[in-house]
């Protein structure tokens, strides 16, 4: 069975291939797409002391499964411009400074660990995992937020306590659910569109 790869899905393969100016209409269109979830997905959210849930986890590691990691990446970066520029695109709003000062700033960075890890293992999974190679590579690629996330949540409140209480274990359980969810939407994406692309 064919499953979503970040090198060669249809997806992908249909962006990447065509002759310009067309690919680059529809890179543009995939980016902007992808920027628009990802503000959607942070609006989407259960408020908490420091760090809200939302669903922009999720959201990343689907893109990374979908788009692969050049256009996720690029896609990341579109969000983050909007943001520094004063659009309230993040979860509490926008703003140079909230990507440094924020107690979410680690999680935000830590975005592009998840792009990174999801495209390594999509790579990387035996295809033995067969459906589950998709949702596998979304369920452990997520869970590389954290590293950047709670370091900086340490920094925020010199304590390594108070910030696994912060920002690790209300979401873990949520953050689980989230990457499986995210590579059996990806894999449904992927097998529609290689139907219509035929």
């Amino acid at each position: 069975m064919t499953v979503p790869s970040v090198s060669a899905n249809p997806i992908t393969t249909w962006l990447w291939s065509l002759d310009r100016p067309s690919r680059w209409i529809r890179l543009l269109f995939a980016v902007v797409c992808g920027s628009a979830l990802l503000v959607l997905s942070a609006k989407i959210q259960v408020p908490m002391p420091f760090v809200p849930a939302t669903l922009q986890t999720g959201a990343v590691a689907f893109l990374a499964l979908v788009l692969g990691f050049r256009l996720a990446m690029v896609t990341l970066a579109v969000y983050f411009a909007q943001g520094i520029v004063g659009l309230p695109v993040f979860s509490a709003g926008g703003g140079w400074a909230y990507l440094i000062t924020s107690p979410t700033a680690g999680f935000l960075w830590g975005f592009a660990l998840i792009i990174a890890v999801v495209a390594i293992l999509v790579r990387t999974l035996p295809p033995a995992f067969g459906r589950w190679h998709a949702p596998l590579a979304g369920l452990i690629g997520i869970y590389a937020v954290y590293l950047p996330g709670v370091m900086w949540l340490r920094f925020v409140f010199g304590d390594w306590s108070r910030a696994f209480e912060a920002g690790f274990w209300p979401f873990i359980l949520g953050d689980a659910i989230k990457g499986l969810l995210a590579g059996c939407l990806a894999l449904v994406l992927v097998r529609l569109t290689r139907n219509l692309i035929k």
